[in-house]
């Protein structure tokens, strides 16, 4: 199992929206594909959180309308990589 971090907004032009973290976009341009941060402990995605999105706290005016964001979440998730036959 590893951990990810899961972005969380919710207000009246989207709803509830969410979706997991990937890495900064520094790749070329001919690389693609599934780009999610994963963690192997639960404590150094926390860390993660912490340093780069622990402004949100004390910003009011991104946690209310028009931005709702709220603190990103660490998740558990399965990691599978399947091969598929073209």
């Amino acid at each position: 199992m590893k951990w990810a971090i899961k972005w969380r907004s919710k207000n009246k032009l989207d709803g509830d929206c969410s979706h997991l973290i990937g890495f900064p976009q520094r790749f070329p341009a001919n690389k693609s594909g599934y780009t999610t941060m994963c963690f192997e402990t639960r404590q150094l995605a926390r860390d993660y959180v912490n340093r780069h999105y622990s402004y949100i706290k004390g910003r009011k005016d991104l946690k209310e309308e028009p931005h709702g964001w709220k603190m990103p979440k660490v998740v558990k998730v399965s990691v599978t990589v399947k091969e598929i036959d073209t």
